[in-house]
């Protein structure tokens, strides 16, 4: 075990590694942003907790740091720091990361599944990829590269036949909000006082972020009259979280921890107050239904719980019904009957029908591959074949899922969205245990991080880096009360085997459905479309467009081809001779040699035992020069278009 421990931690630190190249040694990234990448990564392999603290105060700003200060978009700064965190992390922890834990958390075995899930479907999509767009090992040698220079500093067209690497991106922001998770309950709980200053830091970064919400309206503005007015009309976000959707449950979950720590710590009272009325403000001016009601909502359950408990005349069951029943008809009433003017009007009946018509589009897909899900970062790729054409009469872009739950569940199945959610209780549980004893800014912490949870149903917030990044490093600094108070471990060692058991049956349901669930998505690859061997595309003297095909070129035709015409020709001054032979489903077909720059056309009959339950013919061409060329030179020629019959 030992040793298993030791080559994971290598594994993970070179995977972190690897990764953040690309934000180091990018020439077009301006200098102080490298700088700040690498002094996190320096600062947290001396004081993990410091480096920690960086993250929480300059993640949530990256899209400022990289859209107003420096221009350098694409590059996701934030996840640099991230990554560069996780880095020094795994370094300055390497003798404590290694070992078995002190005590059993409970988060670590459904984080480990959910790990498990998303690595899985990656590895199908890699397949999947590598079968659209070159040989395996070519492909795999293209797809590290992509990693190391630009994985950070670029943004891969989703389409699988165009690119499709865009998965690696969504399925890192998935796995490294664990890390944070864990990283951040570890340090809270080993150092009590770091929760308090981890849940400022990143109130006191939202505030900033609510903060320039006001920039917009009140430029240009000649008086209040005209300020109030442009605040009344239209809807504002931030730079800093451009998603008017997104940024309503960011402020909001952000305002419920600044607020906890003004409750609970007389140092952070001032600042926590300041910070906590900015983001409710930033907040309002989303006018976010979902930020709004489930604020509300959550609000009235709390102070309903309060009440009951105080009283003492019910039960704790019955304070709880009592307290959820007024939260949902608080709940309801804002969304009928917006009685403070407050939630966005226009439009209300077209935004509520269309949020059914995305969630009937998720449930489409997720009932193509109700285990697996259709792979990490396909939603979008594959949303207009499910989406009604009702949905795509209001709008014809390409749209996500618009419910956090519902996205988990298409992309990565009933197993993936079970392990994610158990992770999330798991988190939650101890200190909902020991809520009576919880300091009051954890308690708060709570209630936002619930109210937070509710947007998810019509919403997708974890999307975007630094709100995903806020939310893990809240639930880690807010759930690490339970990882203080929790007893001797032993306590529930009895009671381990039921989990050990749904673990070991998702680990042989991941496993096993990785080989049946790339072969399931590659037989749906059209491979006519497919082609390797082939680079770039050029015009002969003729007028004629070709691409350069060699040294061994593959593409595939339709059973229903009969027969194809590959017109070739030796275009090449390195290579002005070459013999080219041909095969089709592996078998010789024809060989040509080619010794002047004229177009010599080949016909190629579709193979007899081709039959309708084969879909697809294969034609392989294999390039021998037959003249001496300069040995650098790769041997190649041209081919012009096919001719299909």
């Amino acid at each position: 075990m030992a040793a298993a421990r030791h080559a994971i931690w290598a594994l993970c630190l070179a995977i972190v590694v690897w990764l953040l190249q690309s934000a180091l040694w990018t020439a077009r990234i301006p200098l102080p942003l490298r700088a700040l990448v690498a002094g996190t990564a320096a600062l947290s392999a001396v004081r993990p907790a410091f480096g920690l603290l960086l993250v929480a105060a300059l993640a949530p700003l990256g899209n400022v740091l990289t859209n107003r200060i420096w221009q350098s978009h694409p590059f996701a700064f934030s996840e640099a720091l991230v990554l560069a965190f996780f880095a020094g992390y795994f370094w300055a922890e390497r003798r404590r990361l290694v070992r078995p834990p002190d005590a059993p958390d409970p988060v670590l075995l459904p984080a480990r599944l959910f790990t498990l899930v998303v690595v899985a479907s990656g590895a199908v999509q890699f397949v999947v990829l590598q079968v659209w767009h070159d040989y395996p090992l070519p492909y795999a040698a293209s797809f590290l590269q992509y990693l190391r220079t630009g994985y950070l500093t670029s943004v891969p067209d989703p389409r699988a036949w165009v690119d499709g690497r865009g998965f690696v991106s969504v399925a890192a922001l998935l796995l490294e909000g664990v890390g944070l998770l864990r990283c951040a309950r570890q340090l809270c709980a080993r150092q009590p006082a770091m929760r308090r200053a981890l849940a400022m830091t990143l109130a006191a970064a939202g505030a900033v972020g609510a903060a320039l919400s006001f920039q917009a309206p009140l430029s240009g503005a000649r008086s209040l009259r005209q300020v109030l007015r442009r605040l009344r009309i239209r809807r504002w976000s931030s730079p800093a979280v451009p998603s008017l959707d997104t940024a309503g449950p960011y402020f909001m979950l952000l305002a419920f921890l600044a607020a906890g720590v003004a409750i609970e710590s007389r140092a952070y009272l001032l600042p926590g107050a300041l910070a906590a009325i900015v983001l409710f403000a930033g907040m309002w001016l989303t006018k976010t239904r979902s930020a709004i009601v489930a604020a509300l909502a959550v609000l009235t359950a709390v102070a309903a719980w309060r009440a009951g408990t105080r009283l003492g005349v019910l039960s704790r069951t019955r304070v709880f019904v009592a307290a959820g029943i007024a939260s949902i008809a608080v709940g309801v009433a804002l969304v009928v009957f917006n009685p403070l003017h407050v939630l966005a009007a226009t439009g209300k009946d077209v935004a509520i029908r269309m949020r059914v018509l995305f969630a009937e589009t998720g449930l489409r897909m997720f009932a193509t591959a109700p285990w697996t899900g259709v792979g990490i970062g396909q939603y979008e790729s594959q949303y207009l074949e499910f989406a009604p054409p009702e949905l795509l009469h209001y709008d014809k872009r390409v749209n996500n899922a618009h419910d956090y739950f519902l996205w988990l569940a298409a992309e990565l199945g009933a197993v993936g969205f079970a392990t994610f959610m158990w992770m999330i209780v798991a988190a939650f549980r101890d200190s909902l245990t020991n809520l009576r004893r919880a300091p009051a800014g954890t308690r708060a912490a709570l209630a936002g991080l619930f109210a937070f949870l509710i947007t998810w149903s019509i919403g997708q917030p974890l999307g975007v880096p630094p709100v995903a990044y806020a939310f893990w490093l809240a639930l880690g600094a807010a759930t690490a009360f339970g990882v203080e108070a929790r007893e001797a471990p032993a306590a529930g060692a009895s009671r381990a085997w039921p989990s050990r058991l749904a673990a070991a049956a998702i680990v042989l349901v991941v496993v096993a459905g990785v080989p049946l669930k790339a072969r399931h998505d590659v037989s749906e690859i059209d491979m006519s479309r497919v082609s390797y061997g082939f680079h770039g595309y050029a015009r002969s003297a003729d007028d004629r467009v070709f691409q350069w095909a060699g040294p061994h070129a593959v593409f595939f035709l339709r059973a229903s081809v009969q027969e194809v015409d590959v017109p070739i020709a030796a275009l090449q001054p390195a290579m002005p001779a070459a013999q080219v032979a041909l095969r089709v489903n592996g078998r010789s077909a024809a060989r040509v040699a080619i010794a002047d720059r004229a177009w010599h056309v080949v016909t190629l009959p579709r193979p007899s035992d081709v039959t309708a339950a084969d879909p697809y013919w294969r034609v392989d061409l294999e390039v021998t020069p037959t003249a001496p060329g300069p040995r650098e030179a790769e041997p190649l020629v041209a081919m012009a278009a096919l001719v299909r019959k």
